[in-house]
């Protein structure tokens, strides 16, 4: 493909779960997500090799390889897009985000029956929490300015927060806008410790989201799910620890045993390393290159792009038009892998032919049943080839 089209990929992934992804994401969503692998991976990358923007890039790059050079030439798209599409929808909406508010303000009289938790314990967690991260991260790397990391970590942990759990909400991956971190340490930071200290700036809030859910639908209290979490914890760290020194005892890690890690490993370490080269001595040339790569004229232009996007969008709602775009699932297209994208855009065509030929009713009846078989089905048989590996891997050596 890349003697035709330099830069371009394409792939299909062969994961079960991909394609029953087109199951449950709506087509809108999933055609958003198309659009926004096509124009990045596809054109985007072929337009950027022509121009000279992807200077990492080698003729017969793998997928795998390709993905993680190309962060370094649309990060601040990347970024830009995400940003946009978890605030356009609630900065043109204030009603509904005050409502939010007002609704969790007011939840206290009814936490009994609803079984919600009142917003004043969610303040004084979030912002005792954030402070307290803070406070240790400023005592580990004194010469970090505060004023840099504490509004970061209100204001974008906040922001994240929204931009996360809409996108795992409506296309079911979670999003994460690329080296922000990085970014700023780059910017305000000095030598190599910044490196290892903790991040005081939470983003895993979209998996709490999601338990929060689930326990609602399942009439399951949110202080249970709390209690059960901080009981499960202690006893996982254990286990963690008992089936790494497992894994451990039947290969080394990384080896030809884990193929994942022997090729992620090598490609984490070589990125770390570069960016810790940015804020220690001799570090010029990473320090180069990484104010290359933050664009702030595509960064605009993405912003524009986007809000011109959502404009017709709120336009086309008003007038009942289709053609409209998932502004989360342009931005979820332009980030996900796109043999994962192609595979959800082809389980969406396989449950549109079901639905047209079983009827609409049956379909939504049936769907999730379909669904939870597939999982369950290739849960059972990736569970017992790993163990049988496992097995045959520790009575070879």
């Amino acid at each position: 493909m890349h003697t035709l089209v330099p830069g371009a990929m394409f792939g299909v992934a062969t994961d079960i779960l991909a394609f029953i992804g087109g199951f449950i994401i709506p087509l809108r969503v999933v055609l958003s997500m198309l659009a926004g692998a096509l124009a990045i991976q596809v054109f985007g990358n072929w337009w950027a090799v022509s121009a000279g923007h992807f200077e990492r890039y080698v003729p017969g790059m793998t997928i795998r390889s390709e993905l993680l050079q190309q962060r370094y030439v649309w990060m601040s798209v990347f970024i830009a897009a995400m940003v946009a599409a978890g605030l356009l929808p609630v900065i043109s909406r204030p009603r509904q985000l005050f409502g939010i508010f007002k609704g969790l303000a007011k939840s206290g009289r009814l936490a009994h029956e609803e079984r919600t938790i009142t917003l004043w314990p969610l303040l004084v967690t979030f912002f005792g929490s954030v402070i307290l991260s803070v406070t240790v991260f400023k005592f580990l790397i004194p010469d970090f300015p505060w004023y840099v990391i504490g509004p970061m970590a209100l204001l974008w942990s906040f922001v994240f927060s929204l931009i996360d759990a809409r996108a795992v909400g409506l296309t079911g991956f979670r999003v994460e806008p690329p080296y922000v971190r990085e970014g700023l340490l780059f910017m305000f930071g000095s030598g190599a410790n910044i490196w290892f200290a903790p991040w005081p700036v939470p983003v895993g809030a979209s998996a709490w989201v999601q338990n929060f859910k689930v326990a609602e639908l399942t009439r399951c209290r949110p202080g249970s799910l709390i209690k059960a979490a901080l009981v499960a914890l202690p006893v996982g760290v254990l286990a963690n620890f008992i089936y790494i020194s497992i894994f451990w005892r039947i290969a080394p890690i990384p080896s030809a045993t884990y193929p994942f890690a022997q090729a992620i490993l090598p490609i984490w370490a070589f990125n770390m390393s570069f960016w810790m080269s940015t804020t220690i001595g001799g570090g010029g040339e990473a320090a180069t290159f990484a104010a290359k790569i933050f664009k702030l004229d595509w960064l605009v232009i993405t912003l524009a792009v986007f809000t011109l996007l959502h404009i017709w969008n709120m336009y086309a709602e008003k007038r009942n038009i289709r053609w409209r775009l998932s502004l989360i699932g342009l931005a979820v297209g332009m980030v996900t892998p796109i043999p994962f994208t192609i595979s959800i855009f082809i389980g969406a065509i396989v449950a549109a032919w079901i639905k047209r030929k079983s009827g609409v009713d049956w379909f939504e009846s049936f769907r999730n049943v379909i669904v939870a078989g597939l999982v369950v089905g290739e849960g059972a048989v990736v569970g017992i080839f790993a163990a049988v590996s496992a097995l045959k891997s520790s009575l070879l050596n």
